[in-house]
């Protein structure tokens, strides 16, 4: 399994756009892992990553260990600000913004310690 991982993409959407074609340019990648943040900048970063199926590395994991099943990729899996994200993804459109003010809400309900 080729993997490729990406940390701290920022919004950069240029500069993720290089490293993808990099990916590209070396054969792909089966999975795309990203650990960090993504979403302080254009909404088109994090479109971009959901579009490749881009997801964090913890379901890679699980799918190695056998763990679990796989799912479409959620806007909670990508660590942001919640409220930040919100403003990107107003108004509302299609069950991909609906999956993730659902996500949200959980978020907020479950305890912390």
């Amino acid at each position: 399994m080729r993997v490729a991982a990406l940390y701290d993409v920022h919004g950069s959407l240029w500069a993720l756009d290089a490293v993808l074609a990099e990916i590209d340019r070396k054969g792909g990648a089966d999975r795309v892992l990203i650990e960090g943040d993504v979403c302080w900048g254009p909404r088109q970063t994090l479109e971009r990553l959901i579009a490749r199926g881009a997801g964090p590395e913890s379901r890679l994991r699980e799918a190695l260990a056998g763990v679990g099943q796989a799912r479409d990729i959620r806007a909670s899996d990508f660590p942001a600000n919640d409220e930040y994200v919100q403003l990107l993804l107003e108004p509302p459109s299609g069950d991909w913004a609906a999956t993730f003010f659902e996500d949200m809400a959980a978020k907020r309900a479950r305890p912390t310690s």
